[in-house]
């Protein structure tokens, strides 16, 4: 399994997301607050904080409240440099990364592209859909497979509907601080065809890979793709890669 990433959970049933409350220092909160002060982001979103993950092998409790995006970078940057932040305040925002594929025969193909320059692992290739959790309000029952759904719309088109998906693990990605739920789903041929090839909202080009081809993508993924640069796998997509060849 990728260095970058502990995996935590896999396999387990249901996920339950509890909303909850945490409250930063007011030192914490001036700190982050002067640093996006003088290092601005394009936007400074309510993610998804994970407070405490509890249960068993057959379900998994998730304790969440919202957290700004600028807190998370704050928190990244502080651990990333070796500066003392409490323990307590070393908050993961929750995020997804969807293996999504159709099937083509008894062939299944995913769905990557390589991510566009100037956002989060620019100019790697990552597995669509993948983000952080939104925090919303209201019951956060089937958030999960609804917020995937919306990261596919938002990232490739509307009208691709998602079906069979299974949570196959929660991990920890220890390059970008934050919690991973992988997932794993399909989608129908005739929904995504017109996408492939094209550029997409968020990434230089969507295009398939076999599942024959991952081992070889993952060794050599310029080699695998053809192409003449450079090209690396974002932490959380060779994470998930891994993990399915492990699984099946």
């Amino acid at each position: 399994m990728s260095k970058e990433f502990t995996v935590i959970e896999t396999e387990f049933d249901k996920i339950n997301l509890i909303r909850d409350d945490f409250i930063f220092s007011d030192r914490f909160i001036d700190d982050a607050r002067n640093e996006w002060a003088k290092s601005p982001g394009r936007y400074d979103g309510i993610l998804m904080g994970v407070k405490e993950i509890t249960g068993n092998e057959r379900e998994l409790q998730i304790r969440v409240f919202p957290m700004n995006y600028s807190w998370h970078r704050y928190i990244a940057r502080t651990i990333a440099t070796g500066k003392e932040l409490p323990q307590n305040e070393r908050i993961y925002p929750l995020c997804v990364v969807g293996l999504s594929y159709f099937q083509s025969g008894n062939k299944r193909h995913f769905i990557t592209g390589i991510k566009k320059s100037g956002n989060i692992d620019g100019g790697k290739l990552e597995c669509i859909p993948q983000g952080f959790c939104d925090m919303k309000d209201g019951s956060l029952d089937n958030y999960i497979a609804c917020m995937i759904e919306q990261e596919l719309h938002e990232e490739i088109g509307r009208g691709i509907r998602l079906n069979d998906h299974k949570i196959r693990a929660l991990a920890t990605d220890d390059t970008n601080f934050q919690y991973a739920l992988m997932a794993e789903f399909r989608v129908e041929e005739d929904e995504i065809k017109e996408y492939v090839g094209k550029e997409g909202s968020e990434h230089e080009l969507i295009m398939t890979i076999p599942e024959s081809g991952l081992k070889h993508l993952i060794k050599e993924p310029a080699v695998f793709l053809k192409s003449e640069r450079r090209i690396d796998i974002s932490p959380m997509t060779m994470c998930a890669l891994e993990l399915y060849l492990n699984l099946h």
